[in-house]
């Protein structure tokens, strides 16, 4: 595969289904071989915003493993964009993507998806700012933790309130 035909694919696949043809899926997983192999910005914003709601979560591990073979300054405004899009999918998989190459300026992107009606959203948004630092979202996780029902969630922002500040 060659990389106008991987980022070909990828432009007609934003998001991917949820659930693709066996075609698709071998050409996903051609997209992350070429890429990780010979990496190229321009899959970043492709790649963040193919996350579709299917259930081989390998696939997107390796979409992951691309994204982190690139300066995280590179890829933070990408993230920024899939933080906040209107696929539900995108923002799980974008925020879980956060929680690898964390920094601050993905706190605002982040704090809403706490606010999200699905648990598994909200324990990824947590874990994400998690692995921010309890010293810049030790407020939010306590905001958040007072209407949060979930006691996988709670626990993740628990942990991020009482967490030493050294």
């Amino acid at each position: 595969m060659q990389a106008h035909e991987a980022l070909a694919f990828l432009r007609t696949r934003q998001p991917m289904p949820d659930r693709p043809s066996e075609a698709d899926w071998h050409l996903y997983r051609a997209t992350t071989d070429h890429f990780y192999d010979h990496p190229d910005e321009a899959c970043i914003p492709l790649y963040l915003n193919s996350f579709g709601d299917w259930e081989d979560l390998t696939v997107y591990e390796s979409v992951q493993a691309v994204i982190r073979r690139f300066p995280a300054e590179t890829v933070w405004p990408h993230l920024e964009a899939a933080l906040c899009s209107e696929h539900p999918a995108v923002r799980l998989w974008a925020a879980d993507t956060a929680r690898l190459i964390p920094h601050p300026r993905l706190i605002p992107f982040l704090r809403p998806l706490l606010k999200e009606e699905g648990s598994q959203m909200r324990l990824v948004a947590a874990t994400a700012l998690e692995a921010v630092g309890p010293l810049f979202v030790r407020s939010i996780a306590s905001d958040a933790l007072e209407d949060e029902h979930d006691a996988m969630v709670r626990d993740v922002l628990s942990d991020i309130v009482h967490e030493d500040a050294g």
